[in-house]
């Protein structure tokens, strides 16, 4: 999202899926992405664009009463940026990546109400239902899967209540 760039507004992502999946296994889910639609910096220009994956994914909220809404159904497809990419991006601002290093692709979102990945996408014209913030005691779950065969596990979190004052001075 401009003015941001690929991965540079989900540096506080807290949760991960316990998954590992290897760059080998996602090869047979390779897809042409839909590209970036203006010029590119040359660190960025690819000869071709066969680097998108097949990845669906989903978002679930869980209320604290355990009502469970599938917030989002997407697919990484529609990803402006490869991975190969967002390497060459973190690279490019001086920041190297080592093995065992994360990286986040950021927001996948469809032209569809059902494929908002973003929160803030759901409150867009026209809204279908209305959303506020997170608040304690939601669950979101994400999950992802390629084919039949190469999943993700399931990424869940529970938003807890902020440490007061008091809990932050007694440590």
């Amino acid at each position: 999202m401009i003015p941001l760039g690929p991965l540079n507004s989900k540096n506080s992502g807290t949760t991960l899926s316990p998954w590992i999946v290897t760059y080998d296994a996602m090869e047979p889910f390779r897809v042409s992405g839909p590209g970036w639609k203006h010029t590119l910096p040359p660190h960025l220009a690819v000869e071709k664009d066969d680097r998108g994956l097949s990845i669906d994914l989903n978002v679930y909220v869980q209320s604290p009463e355990n009502d469970v809404t599938r917030a989002c159904v997407a697919n990484s497809k529609v990803l402006a940026w490869s991975f190969e990419q967002l390497l060459a991006h973190q690279g490019s601002a001086g920041c190297g990546f080592q093995a065992g290093d994360l990286l986040a692709c950021g927001t996948v979102s469809e032209d569809s109400e059902n494929g908002r990945g973003c929160l803030l996408e759901h409150n867009l014209p026209p809204p279908a239902e209305q959303r506020g913030f997170l608040s304690d005691g939601v669950v979101v779950q994400f999950t992802g899967k390629c084919g039949e065969g190469v999943g993700f596990g399931e990424c869940r979190a529970e938003l807890l209540p902020a440490l007061s004052t008091e809990t932050w001075s007694s440590e």
